[in-house]
């Protein structure tokens, strides 16, 4: 879906630029042809510079769907990646993805509520903190999901939260009653990072709006 805040011409130039589609191009086909919600084309390709950049050991990701963004960051990175995904039936995609591509086992995915699961983990132990995480879930949830990533995140960790503005409605005034909710949480938690002295933050206008955060 072409946010409805970004020129057609626009979008349409930059998805040409980019060819991280060409990889993983049967879980690309699949996605359209059934609706499942992966990165746009210009956040895997932000994803993958980022990613080439920083150089993390551990990621952390909350929304795995069916492993698209799970396989391209481990592509881009080499390193370890732990992945939560709340819905059964897309899990079992994602474990065949996995077994198809994730050789060497790179990425452990789990198939659970992520509050849960990051709840038990920031009252356990865990072998070794993340440097990265990247948020792509219930966008109500956000947070709560990066307050819980907080303790599981080493200093320094980069944070990449996709879908921030929500197909533009964020940016704009007007009422939208059926997504009034999400929109009303999205505003409050954006106003809240702004002034959140744990993390330097960064709100940028890649497709559907991207929230890059620092923590300090």
């Amino acid at each position: 879906m072409i946010s409805q805040f970004i020129d057609e011409d626009v979008f349409c130039y930059v998805e040409e630029f980019s060819s991280e589609r060409e990889k993983f191009r049967d879980l690309v086909d699949y996605a359209e042809a059934n609706r499942v919600p992966i990165v746009s084309q210009d956040v895997a390709r932000f994803l993958e510079l980022l990613l080439k950049t920083i150089k993390p050991k551990n990621i952390l990701e909350i929304g795995s769907a069916i492993g698209y963004s799970s396989l391209l960051m481990q592509k881009a990175s080499g390193a370890n990646i732990f992945t939560i995904e709340k819905d059964e039936d897309t899990f079992k995609i994602l474990e065949e993805n996995l077994e198809k591509y994730d050789s060497e086992n790179k990425i452990k995915a789990v198939n659970d509520d992520a509050i849960s699961v990051l709840r038990s983990m920031t009252n356990g132990e865990i072998e070794e903190k993340f440097d990265f995480c990247f948020i792509d879930a219930n966008k109500s949830q956000y947070e709560e999901y990066l307050n819980l990533v907080y303790d599981l995140t080493s200093e320094n960790a980069i944070i990449l939260i996709d879908n921030i503005l929500f197909r533009g409605y964020v940016a704009k005034d007007e009422d939208n009653k059926r997504y009034r909710t999400i929109i009303k949480n999205l505003k409050k938690f954006i106003e809240d990072v702004k002034s959140d002295k744990r993390f330097t933050a960064s709100l940028l206008t890649v497709h559907d709006g991207l929230l890059l955060l620092r923590k300090e």
